[in-house]
């Protein structure tokens, strides 16, 4: 179960850090490319903080959809194991049938 907490915690660090990064990276290329810096650093702390405000929301978003997807797949596996254990017992039934006949053995010894 820890296990599941920690790779859960390395996927949303790293989109966090995916997002961070492009966030940081388009700041300081407005930042460099703007003459009017005094303008450029109340915008981007204004926008900044929408962003991380909607973040959030879209993290559960993203998580919520992860959720339904690993249920999704563990029901599909789940059909997947009870279709192989049908399959596998009307083998042994069919092999049963083939090597007895009314329960004796086709082969004398």
């Amino acid at each position: 179960m820890s296990n599941e907490v920690e790779k859960k915690g390395n996927h949303v660090d790293f989109w966090l850090g995916v997002v961070l990064g492009g966030l940081v990276g388009a700041a300081l290329a407005l930042f460099v490319a703007t003459d009017d810096k005094d303008e450029l650093k109340k915008n981007l702390l204004k926008k900044g903080k929408i962003l991380l405000k909607h973040f959030g929301d879209l993290c559960k978003d993203v998580e919520e959809k992860g959720e339904e997807i690993k249920e999704g797949v563990v029901r599909k596996i789940e059909k997947v194991k009870e279709t192989a254990n049908q399959t596998e017992n009307q083998i042994h039934q069919k092999t049963r049938k083939f090597f007895l006949s009314k329960g004796k053995p086709l082969v004398k010894k």
